[in-house]
């Protein structure tokens, strides 16, 4: 029973990785690799679709028929829950997050807001009525002993994909703060009037540049989905500068 559900977690992750392209198409006019990981996949949309899938298993044990209503409002309240948890996560984590709804209606924090709390409500409805049936009439047809080969298959490029990704956001951060703290300690000398300091400081700067421009592909590409990057252990006012050129670097990087 795990292992089909590992599946049902792989596809609709895909299915979350094909909708999050197609609209960053529709919005932006090019083609963007959305999501956190390197795979065509988006966990969150993963833990959504199969978290209806088990509440629907649950109800149909107990007898029960929830509403649309009630569909909506798990949909609604559990992606609230989801996504504000999931950001805070990250940010915690890496000290970047992938999404912003800073500039939508009724937002919180910019990690959720009111508009896609909505959107997502409606799809809990669409999964549940059109999604998960479907899903399960495609993969009926596959044998217990198919369904556990997929499912390890899935967790070991999963498991390999995420150390992947960990790692490099973890190194990037390392380097923004040892450039932070080297920044910090130059403009110090600057502030003393060190023409050598000055020097250094612009030497910094660029040094960060080029680690930027000289990372491989696989490097660019993680840090090219991060929609932005906050430290709170950065000092803003002697940073400000830095990230501006860091802004600058990576929308030019090429996957």
């Amino acid at each position: 029973m795990i292992s089909h559900y590992v599946v049902y977690f792989a596809i609709y992750s895909f299915m979350g990785w094909i909708y999050e392209c197609f609209f960053a198409i529709a919005t932006k006019h090019e083609w963007e690799n959305r999501g956190f990981m390197f795979g065509p996949v988006i966990p969150i949309y993963g833990v959504g679709g199969v978290s209806i899938m088990i509440l629907l298993r649950v109800c149909e044990l107990h007898h029960l028929t929830p509403s649309v209503w009630q569909l909506f409002l798990i949909g609604a309240f559990g992606s609230v829950i989801l996504e504000f948890s999931t950001h805070l996560f990250l940010e915690k984590m890496f000290h970047a997050y992938w999404w912003d709804y800073s500039n939508m209606p009724f937002n919180i924090q910019g990690r959720v807001c009111l508009p896609y709390t909505i959107c997502f409500g409606g799809a809990a409805i669409l999964v549940a009525k059109v999604i998960a049936p479907f899903t399960v009439h495609m993969v009926a047809w596959m044998p217990d002993l198919l369904f556990e080969g997929l499912a390890f298959l899935f967790v070991a490029i999963f498991a390999m994909d995420l150390a992947l990704t960990v790692s490099i956001l973890a190194d990037f951060d390392r380097k923004v703060a040892s450039v932070d703290e080297s920044f910090n300690q130059t403009m110090e000398k600057v502030i003393e009037g060190s023409k050598a300091a000055m020097s250094r400081a612009i030497f910094t700067r660029e040094w960060f540049a080029n680690y930027l421009s000289g990372l491989d592909s696989i490097k660019k590409g993680a840090l090219k989905r991060m929609r932005g990057y906050r430290n709170p252990k950065v000092e803003k006012n002697n940073m400000d500068e830095f990230f501006s050129s860091l802004k600058n670097h990576l929308p030019k990087m090429k996957q």
